[in-house]
């Protein structure tokens, strides 16, 4: 399964910004990998949410070069490994590893039920630079 994305620019990241700046807790103040946290993201996919009763696509989750190949890859393993990697990072061991796995997987299973998939390469419901 393919997900629809774009390559991070300048105007996204500065986007991701602002809306990062709107949140008085973050884990970082600057766009991360939201899979492993690695502080150079290069690509963002797109969410379906519900807004007002609606669906509307959003530029949600950000990616480093790691992990978009192995989203590409559909290595659902490899993915979850690294957002273990990364939790237990940040909880330094105060939790489990059992539990971290749990959240791991649903953090993944959010996103797979979210994000907005490609139909055939570059094409998807409104195209690769329409989110909405």
């Amino acid at each position: 399964m393919k997900y629809l994305k774009k390559n991070l620019t300048r105007e996204t990241i500065d986007s991701l910004r602002i809306n990062l700046s709107a949140y008085e807790k973050k884990m970082s103040p600057e766009p991360v990998c939201d899979f492993c946290g690695n502080d150079t993201p290069i690509v963002v996919y797109a969410a379906m949410r519900m807004s007002t009763g609606e669906y509307r696509h959003a530029w949600r989750w950000c990616a480093c070069a790691m992990c978009e190949m192995l989203l590409d890859d559909n290595d659902t393993a490899g993915v979850i490994r690294r957002i273990v990697e990364r939790m237990q990072y940040l909880t330094q061991g105060r939790f489990s590893s059992e539990l971290i796995l749990q959240a791991a997987n649903a953090a993944f299973q959010t996103f797979k039920q979210y994000a907005v998939t490609v139909v055939d390469e570059g094409c998807s419901n409104g195209g690769e630079d329409d989110p909405r």
